[in-house]
């Protein structure tokens, strides 16, 4: 009986805790290495709030995936461009006739 009074006592001692900070975030199995940086950014840059640390690093994300997507699409243009040009030649030399060498005397060169 006393072990279930401790086990509600607690539940309701962590449903406090949580209700109490709704809008925390725990993120556990950061390399301490990157925990000890990104305390260290928010900080210095920050004023210790990890939360628009957070948020300017997302911002950052998103930036560079629309970046990347930009890079995709020009990269396409470009092979795109490319095969264009290999068509054309290909079509230059396939309608392009055949050389024949003569001599001066009319003789046809063989290559």
């Amino acid at each position: 009986m006393e072990e279930e009074k401790k086990k509600k006592a607690l539940a309701e001692k962590v449903a406090e805790i949580l209700k109490a900070n709704k809008n925390a975030l725990y993120i556990g199995r950061v390399p301490p290495e990157y925990k000890r940086k990104f305390i260290q950014w928010a900080k210095e840059q920050f004023c210790d709030d990890y939360g628009m640390l957070l948020v300017h690093l997302m911002d950052v994300v998103g930036l560079a995936d629309k970046r990347y997507e930009e890079l995709n699409e020009k990269l396409d243009a470009v092979i795109n461009w490319i095969q264009n040009i290999e068509d054309k030649i290909m079509r230059i030399e396939k309608d392009k006739p055949e050389s024949v060498k003569k001599t001066v005397s009319g003789k046809i060169l063989k290559d």
